[in-house]
């Protein structure tokens, strides 16, 4: 595996050369925008140590994200995977509670709501699903028809499915909630980088605000004997997008990929 970082650094145009010649023969991108420097970069060379330590010494803010690239052998010795979702309703951030599904009151977080216990059909609006057969209105789980009969005709475990209501009512095609019956311990702690968003996060709970930078990263005793669905304990992101980690095994995985189900599948590290 090779981390490639995404590092967006907010600085005063005057550092932009400075910042430059660090990386200049190194970087896989560059790009300017106004004060905002935008720099890509394998970790794994030699100037991204630089970078950090030229960053945080003249106490710059930035941002940053991983990427992570797998070669096929690794790919296909992996045994689990995590599935990031696609989200139809990202770029207008809303909730099921919206379309009106109901969920049981004071039964999440009393601080950040993480945990809220759904009582009602899932009500979404429909229209948005389009073609996808696998998406998320955080941090429900919403499947096709197809889906719902790849999962039943192969015999994978862990979940189950009831239907999702439009919240017009209007007889567009079916779709399912995906129920994950598994919730696993934690990951481990020492090995996975979390970032902590200090205006989301939540001290009540501990499980709003966080976003999970790394690849997921379990004890190898924790993935014994577990089912085909799984979900993580700890809850990843922001407001509206935060949810559990969606991890499926390799044989669901293959399965899901034969059939098309579009989605980002990342090997999950076993220690």
């Amino acid at each position: 595996m090779r981390r490639e970082a995404g590092i967006w650094i907010s600085v005063n145009p005057s550092f932009h050369e400075e910042i430059l010649s660090i990386v200049k023969d190194e970087a896989s991108r560059v790009r300017t925008s106004g004060d905002l420097l935008q720099i890509d970069i394998y970790k794994d060379n030699p100037s991204y140590q630089i970078l950090i330590e030229t960053i945080d010494n003249q106490v710059m803010r930035y941002t940053y994200s991983e990427g992570r690239e797998y070669t096929k052998e690794e790919i296909t010795q992996a045994t689990f995977f995590s599935v990031e979702l696609v989200n139809p309703w990202e770029h207008s951030p809303t909730s099921a509670e919206k379309f009106g599904t109901k969920y049981e009151p004071n039964s999440g977080c009393l601080a950040c709501g993480v945990g809220k216990i759904q009582v009602s059909e899932l009500i979404i609006d429909k229209k948005q699903i389009g073609k996808n057969q696998l998406v998320t209105i955080n941090p429900e789980i919403i499947v096709s028809e197809n889906f719902n009969a790849i999962v039943s005709e192969n015999g994978l475990t862990g979940c189950n499915f009831t239907e999702v209501k439009d919240y017009k009512g209007r007889g567009l095609p079916n779709c399912f909630q995906l129920l994950i019956e598994s919730t696993l311990r934690p990951m481990n702690k020492e090995e996975i980088i979390v970032e902590i968003s200090k205006p989301h996060y939540c001290e009540i709970c501990g499980q709003s605000g966080k976003i999970l930078r790394s690849e997921v990263v379990y004890d190898s005793d924790i993935l014994c004997n577990v089912n085909d669905f799984n979900q993580s304990y700890e809850y990843f992101g922001l407001a509206n997008h935060r949810a559990r980690r969606l991890i499926i095994s390799a044989k669901a995985r293959d399965i899901l990929k034969k059939n098309k189900v579009l989605a980002a599948y990342e090997p999950v590290r076993i220690v």
